[in-house]
C-alpha cells in the first residue's frame, strides 16, 4: 500500500501554493526582479519540483490506486492454502482512506469544485462527468462487492469486479484522459500570455503570486491529481494484474492488448524511460539535496523498477505467450511484487526529500517578495 505520507505531501503542496499567492503585494512591481516572474528562473525552479512530484505521486483525483486495491484483494483471495484475512482487512480500509480519506478522492473533488471557477469547462468534465462513473465505482465497491469478499466469495466478488468496477473505471479514465489534453492545452495558452505581457514590461500582471500565476498552478495541479505517474509504476502493476485476469477468463486477445500497453508505459512517448532521460538531464549538475533527489529518481528508483521491467518483458510475457497462468501468477505474486514495493520503498523516501526542497524554494521566493 501506498504510504499516507503521499496525503500529506498533497496537503503540503496546497498550503505552499496558497501561501505564494497570498503573499502581500507590494507597489514597487517596476523593481521586481526578472527571476520572480512566470517563466523566469523561480518559475522554472517551483514548476521542476512539481513536476517531479507529479510524476511519481498516485493522482487522488483518479481512481487507479482504488481499481488495483480491488485487483489485489481478488489475488489475495484466490491464494492456495487460504488467503490472508489481515491483509485483506488492511487493503479495504486503504481503499476506504482513498475515497474518504482528508486528502482522498471526494475531499479534492471538493476542493477543486469550489476552486476551478475560471475553467468551467474543465471543471464540467472533473467534477461532474468524471465523478459520475468514479461515484458508482466506489458505490459497487463498498457494497456488493465488499460484501462478498467478507463472505470469501471470490466467484461472486470476482464477477462484480469484471463487469460493473471494470466498466464503471474505464469510463471514468476516458474521461480524465479528455481533462489531462485540455489542462496541459490551457497551460501552455497561459504561459504564452506571459511571455508576451513579459515583452510588454507588464511584469506586476506575471509575478510569482498574482492571478495568471494562480491560473496556471490550479491547472498544473489539476493534472497532478489526475495522471498517472510515468516515474512511479503503479499503473505498470496493476496492468500486469489485469492481464493475468483476463487470460482467466480466456480473454486471450484482451490480456495481450493488456500486456503490449504496459510495454508503452515503460517505453513509449511519455513512459517511464522517456521521462528517466528527462531528468538526467534536468537534475544534471546538481549538488546536496538536489544530488540526492537525483539519485532517488534515476538511479534506486529505476534500479527496482528495472528489476520489473525485466521479469515483466521476460518471464511474465513467456508465461502469458504460453497462456501459462499458474506461472504468470506464480510470477506476479512474488517477482513482480516484490520489485514493485521495492520501487515504493525509495518513492517514499523521494517524495519527503522533494518536500524539504520545494520547501525551501518557497523560503527563497518568500524573502526576495519582502
Amino acid at each position: 500500500m501506498i504510504s499516507m505520507r503521499f496525503f500529506s505531501m498533497r496537503a503540503f503542496l496546497l498550503i505552499t501554493l496558497i501561501f505564494l499567492i497570498s503573499w502581500p503585494f507590494k507597489n514597487v512591481m517596476s523593481a521586481v526582479s526578472d527571476d520572480l516572474l512566470i517563466n523566469g528562473s523561480y518559475y522554472k525552479k517551483i514548476t521542476t519540483m512539481q513536476d517531479l512530484i507529479a510524476d511519481i505521486l498516485p493522482p487522488p483525483c483518479y481512481i487507479i490506486e482504488s481499481y488495483l486495491v480491488v485487483m489485489q484483494i481478488l489475488d489475495e483471495m484466490d491464494k492456495r492454502g487460504g488467503a490472508d484475512q489481515n491483509r485483506i482487512k488492511s487493503l479495504l480500509e486503504y481503499g476506504k482512506n482513498l475515497e474518504n480519506g482528508p486528502e482522498g478522492y471526494l475531499a479534492r473533488l471538493k476542493f477543486w469544485s469550489d476552486e476551478l471557477k475560471d475553467f468551467e469547462n474543465i471543471k464540467d468534465l472533473l467534477v461532474n462527468k468524471a465523478a459520475a462513473p468514479a461515484k458508482e465505482f466506489y458505490k459497487v465497491r463498498d457494497g456488493a462487492w465488499a460484501e462478498a469478499v467478507n463472505a470469501g466469495k471470490r466467484e461472486v466478488a470476482n464477477k462484480i469486479a469484471r463487469t460493473e468496477l471494470k466498466k464503471f473505471y474505464e469510463e471514468h479514465r476516458k474521461i480524465v484522459d479528455q481533462i489531462v489534453a485540455m489542462a496541459n492545452k490551457e497551460q501552455a495558452s497561459l504561459e504564452k500570455v506571459a511571455q508576451e505581457k513579459a515583452a510588454s514590461g507588464k511584469k506586476d500582471e506575471i509575478v510569482i503570486k498574482g492571478a495568471l500565476y494562480k491560473k496556471i498552478m490550479n491547472l498544473k495541479d489539476v493534472v497532478n491529481d489526475i495522471l498517472p505517474p510515468p516515474k512511479y509504476i503503479i499503473e505498470l502493476y496493476l496492468v500486469s494484474l489485469m492481464v493475468i485476469d483476463e487470460l482467466e477468463i480466456g480473454n486471450k486477445e484482451k490480456a495481450n492488448e493488456w500486456f503490449e500497453y504496459g510495454k508503452k508505459l515503460i517505453e513509449g512517448s511519455g513512459g517511464y524511460n522517456e521521462r528517466q532521460e528527462y531528468w538526467l538531464k534536468t537534475l544534471a549538475g546538481q549538488s546536496g539535496e538536489e544530488a540526492k533527489i537525483k539519485d532517488l529518481m534515476c538511479k534506486q528508483s529505476t534500479d527496482a523498477a528495472t528489476n520489473f521491467f525485466t521479469t515483466y518483458k521476460g518471464n511474465f510475457a513467456t508465461a502469458i505467450k504460453d497462456l501459462n497462468l499458474v506461472q504468470a501468477r506464480i510470477t506476479a505474486r512474488k517477482d513482480l511484487k516484490n520489485a514493485y514495493e521495492s520501487h515504493r520503498k525509495v518513492i517514499d523516501e523521494l517524495v519527503v526529500l522533494a518536500t524539504k526542497t520545494y520547501k525551501n524554494i518557497e523560503n527563497e521566493v518568500a524573502a526576495k517578495l519582502k
